[in-house]
């Protein structure tokens, strides 16, 4: 590939070897054109003066006396100067020489020589002398450049003279010209190499330090030209275009290296979320399992619970019965001294109705102690509900961000079991009082049982002594009773509390239910999107990568 100086260099040595030819071109045809015009008027002056002089001599002298001498005395000398094969020449119409250079040539007949072959034919067939002139021809293989003119005594001189000769001035004006030419474009050479050299120069420069930033090498190992021409504008222009890609390339490493980082943490945090949300949502299902378990679990509560409240009403009306017939037994106490026999075999009806009724009244009553077993499923349950809250708000506290619901719901989770274990709490005092109620009640019935077997059919008389006493006693039995119905009634109302409970711990598990659903199904879509966003943060990861690996090519 040739460089600009070369083709610079060439372009100069081609136009002036061009402009020198034609220079030399042009005036070498001009010189030869006025040499042969030259010569051809000092050949035609040179014969035209011969002539004259032949004539002048000649003319009227009609004895010729001295002919040989005078002629060769007028011809001898006839010519161009310096020019050797300049001769003169004398012949008759005939043809025949009259003076020769060469005395043997004399009196014998001229040939070879067109130009005076026509010259002395146009004489001798019209018998008129042509115009003198000057002529080219070849004689005896020579050209010749030919003047002739017819003079006295229809005598024709003629001087001739070799064509090289003539031309030969213009060979050695050609031959130093060529020689002057040849030295010219030498110089132009030499000029145009030093000219090109100092255009190029800088360009050379330039184009190094155009190399240098091809090649990314921005270490400055080349120095830009400084120059007033467009040149040096463009030198500033490469100076400011490679301080902006310095710039560039410095802010690219920079932001390629913070990508890479961030690429890194993010393609961390995806796995991390990935596996995480994997977890979370594994969690979610074995919460919602648990969750069911729990649902099951309290509706077999409150099964028993409407099973407890409808013993406690059975109860409440047994002693409601126990009353009236504590009222009834009063009303008979009255008439106890009247009716001593009747109301013996009264009083036994009333014993064994009272026995079979309180018998299974006691047995009744005993259920009440499955509110216990109740009270310990409820709080086996809100222990449970508080460990899966605590499960819940571990995996919430995993999820970060993402399991901020989750931790709502695991808030809720934990706020009713509490209130679970406060209500069970609340059910072991209530059924606590209502099993001193029962045995209380238990005891009193037994010894009234006793007191009637014991006293009142084995010692009727002093029953019927005692019937004031008995009196009493049955007012106690019906005050007792009273307060026996009062606090049935209030277990049924903590039962009922119960069972209001037990149906908010329902709406509330549903709720939670409706919830881990919700929050399973959005897990699943937040593994999805993690799933997206760990492939994208891949992505993203290895294009940081690439950005990196297009900067570090740069050498700064």
């Amino acid at each position: 590939m040739k460089t600009i100086k070369a083709k610079v260099a060439t372009l100069i040595a081609a136009t002036s070897v061009l402009l020198i030819v034609a220079i030399l071109a042009v005036s070498l045809t001009v010189m030869k054109k006025n040499v042969v015009n030259m010569c051809e008027n000092y050949l035609y002056d040179t014969c035209v003066s011969a002539s004259n002089t032949l004539y002048e001599s000649f003319y009227g002298d009609t004895d010729q006396v001295n002919m040989d001498v005078r002629v060769q005395y007028i011809l001898y000398n006839v010519g161009i100067q310096d020019m050797d094969s300049s001769k003169a020449y004398l012949v008759d119409k005939n043809g025949e020489f009259l003076y020769h250079d060469d005395p043997d040539m004399i009196g014998t007949t001229m040939s070879g020589n067109p130009v005076m072959q026509d010259v002395l034919d146009q004489l001798n067939s019209t018998g008129v002398m042509p115009p003198a002139d000057v002529k080219e021809c070849s004689v005896d293989g020579s050209r010749k450049y030919v003047a002739y003119m017819c003079t006295v005594n229809d005598w024709v001189v003629y001087v001739e003279a070799d064509k090289s000769d003539v031309l030969a001035p213009i060979t050695a004006i050609t031959t130093i010209s060529l020689i002057v030419g040849a030295v010219l474009i030498a110089f132009a050479v030499l000029v145009g190499m030093l000219v090109t050299g100092k255009i190029t120069g800088p360009i050379t420069k330039l184009t190094a330090v155009i190399n240098d930033i091809s090649e990314l090498n921005m270490t400055g190992e080349h120095e830009v030209p400084v120059t007033k021409d467009e040149i040096g504008v463009m030198g500033a222009a490469v100076v400011r275009m490679k301080e902006k890609l310095n710039d560039i390339v410095g802010e690219l490493n920079d932001i390629s290296g913070k990508l890479v980082s961030d690429a890194n943490t993010l393609y961390d945090i995806s796995e991390n979320v990935t596996e995480a949300s994997t977890n979370n949502s594994a969690t979610n299902e074995e919460l919602a399992a648990s969750m069911e378990a729990t649902s099951q679990s309290t509706e077999n509560v409150t099964n028993n619970v409407q099973s407890m409240n409808s013993n406690a009403i059975e109860v409440a009306n047994k002693i409601k019965e126990g009353t009236n017939l504590t009222a009834h037994a009063m009303d008979k106490a009255k008439e106890i001294h009247e009716r001593t026999g009747q109301a013996r075999e009264e009083t036994l009806k009333l014993y064994e109705s009272i026995k079979g009724t309180s018998e299974q009244a006691i047995v009744e009553a005993g259920e009440v102690k499955k509110i216990n077993e109740l009270a310990k499923a409820i709080q086996d349950i809100a222990d449970q509900t508080t460990l899966l809250s605590l499960n819940a708000s571990i995996e919430a506290a995993r999820a970060g961000e993402q399991g901020k619901g989750f931790a709502v719901v695991a808030s809720e989770i934990a706020n009713l079991a509490s209130e679970s274990t406060e209500t069970g709490a609340n059910i072991v005092t209530i059924v606590a009082q209502v099993n001193a109620s029962v045995e209380t009640l238990t005891t009193c019935l037994v010894d009234t049982l006793k007191f009637l077997e014991d006293k009142v059919m084995n010692d009727y008389n002093v029953f019927m002594e005692s019937s004031d006493e008995y009196s009493t006693t049955t007012q106690s039995i019906e005050d007792f009773m009273n307060q026996a119905n009062g606090e049935v009634d209030q277990l049924r109302s903590a039962i009922n509390s119960i069972t209001d409970a037990m149906d908010a711990i329902n709406r509330n598990i549903n709720e939670c239910s409706v919830g881990i659903n919700d929050i399973a199904n959005k897990t699943a879509e937040v593994v999805e999107l993690t799933s997206e966003s760990f492939e994208r943060s891949t992505n993203c990861k290895e294009s940081a990568e690439a950005l990196e690996d297009i900067t570090s090519r740069f050498q700064i």
